[in-house]
């Protein structure tokens, strides 16, 4: 699983998610982001692969309708499911560096 500009695009928009959480989740800083959107891509092959599978998990989200969140889902509680999902995700990446 590598980069697909395509991909990373509909996670972006499919997600609802800001870009701050969406830096969290991807572990990049907002600019970054942006930076890929706009024609960017990871500079790294190991944040290639790891931005490959962060995006199918957030478009898995969106399938399994985990994401967007609820429009009446306050900052905090937002704050909280980002977290896990980021520690989820730092979990699997620790599964997929062995």
């Amino acid at each position: 699983m590598t980069f697909n500009r395509a991909r990373f695009t509909d996670a972006v928009a499919q997600s609802g998610l800001s870009m701050r959480e969406l830096g969290a989740l991807y572990g990049v800083t907002r600019p970054t982001l942006y930076d890929w959107l706009a024609a960017g891509h990871p500079k790294h092959f190991t944040l290639d692969q790891w931005v490959g599978v962060v995006t199918e998990a957030i478009l898995r989200a969106v399938e399994r309708r985990l994401l967007p969140f609820p429009k009446s889902l306050l900052r905090p509680a937002r704050n909280e499911r980002i977290g896990k999902m980021r520690a989820a995700l730092l979990e699997t990446k620790k599964l997929y560096a062995r």
